[in-house]
């Protein structure tokens, strides 16, 4: 609990209202001098207003009209736009099956309706679909036909986002008109890729109204949130609660979940969530994952995340601090895949608008990649100094 004390006091009383989920009889105090500003900054932060004012309502906490009344604005926007979601679901999974495809959503209002029973209680940002790799280039144009924008690549042939997918797990597209965004991704971290997760014996149905969608299996889906979370080294709340709120549950398989990540050779991970949930939420652990043997992996994930988290922006606060958690991240994996992280290094997507080679000379961008580089770091520094 030594993490409580040493975060700011508004995230801290956000931890303490979320922690009421899991102990209810626990002293809840508001403390005086509470800064509300602060409070709905860092709730935003975490994307966990929706689950904090469920809390806050179901235990009649104190707060002040005016701050019960913004957090419900927020909310009702959030539950509005998530019906948008749920609706887009549908739509979208009749146009892939008209083009013989599928998909799996994962996160987003999906797990909000399996965790809470609520499309709107989670945060409705955007919406994901895990989809086979083979599948992207049918799936782009399903999307573009139907009113997005692919926002990598607007404009360029398919053989530059090949050049892409081969580097990222994903591609993200807007409705400007309905203001939804959709990413379609192969994996939910681009460090770890089973295509084996989209077969049917890893899939449980959901219903909506009249239509019936695949989704992952509980135990797999927390699997793959353990990964999704550790490969962000946990940068909100939101994504550690879903965890916490499974482990409260009670309804997974453990036996399962631990043999899953054996095959997919992510215990660090698993242990690592497990135990951050531990001294964030003081959820206990599963009787059958206790043994699991730690590592320095395992404490040096920890220590990153708990400085995330107690980040005001999701970053480290300095370049150099930067550049060892963008390394750390690559070793995730059991057997890293240092040549994959090469090419990786210093990538960005928007570099490519720079450049306009033939197919064939692609090979370019890679051998140019650290004088875009330099390029963006100068651009920052001077847009830095103006500002100053």
């Amino acid at each position: 609990m030594r993490f409580r004390t040493e975060c700011p006091k508004e995230l801290k009383l956000i931890i303490e209202i979320l922690s009421l989920e899991f102990k209810p009889n626990t002293e809840f105090i508001i403390p005086d001098n509470l800064d509300e500003n602060e409070f709905i900054f860092w709730l935003k932060r975490h994307k966990v207003v929706g689950s904090a004012y469920h809390l806050i309502k179901k235990f009649g906490l104190p707060f002040s009209d005016v701050l019960l009344n913004e957090l419900k604005s927020y909310q009702e926007n959030n539950s509005l736009r998530a019906l948008k979601h749920v609706n887009e679901l549908v739509l979208l999974k009749n146009k892939f099956n008209q083009s013989d495809l599928s998909f799996i959503p994962v996160k987003g209002v999906i797990l909000s309706k399996k965790l809470y029973g609520d499309f709107g209680q989670r945060y409705a940002g955007d919406i994901d679909l895990l989809i086979h790799f083979e599948d992207f280039k049918k799936a782009d144009q399903i999307m573009i036909d139907n009113g997005y924008l692919r926002l990598e690549f607007d404009g360029f042939k398919f053989e530059r986002m090949e050049v892409h997918l081969s580097l990222s797990h994903e591609l993200t597209y807007v409705h400007y008109e309905k203001s939804i965004t959709v990413e379609l991704t192969r994996s939910l971290s681009s460090h770890f890729y089973d295509p084996e997760l989209l077969n049917s014996y890893n899939l449980d149905d959901l219903q909506i109204g009249k239509t019936n969608l695949k989704v992952l299996k509980n135990e797999n889906d927390f699997i793959e949130l353990c990964i999704h979370g550790c490969g962000h080294l946990w940068e909100r709340l939101q994504w550690l609660y879903d965890i916490a709120t499974y482990l409260k549950k009670n309804e997974l398989d453990w036996d399962c979940v631990y043999k899953l990540a054996v095959e997919k050779e992510v215990e660090e991970l698993l242990l690592a969530s497990l135990i951050l949930c531990q001294h964030i939420f003081d959820t206990p652990i599963p009787n059958q994952l206790k043994s699991m043997p730690s590592s320095k992996k395992v404490l040096k994930l920890n220590s990153y995340a708990k400085d995330y988290v107690a980040s005001r922006n999701h970053k480290a606060n300095s370049m150099t601090l930067r550049v060892k958690r963008v390394v750390f991240i690559s070793t995730l994996p059991k057997k890293p895949n240092y040549y994959q992280c090469l090419k990786k290094l210093l990538y960005n997507v928007d570099d490519w608008r720079s450049i306009n080679f033939r197919p064939q000379f692609y090979f370019m961008y890679f051998l140019l990649r650290p004088f875009f580089y330099l390029q963006r770091v100068i651009k920052h520094y001077k847009n830095v100094d103006n500002i100053n």
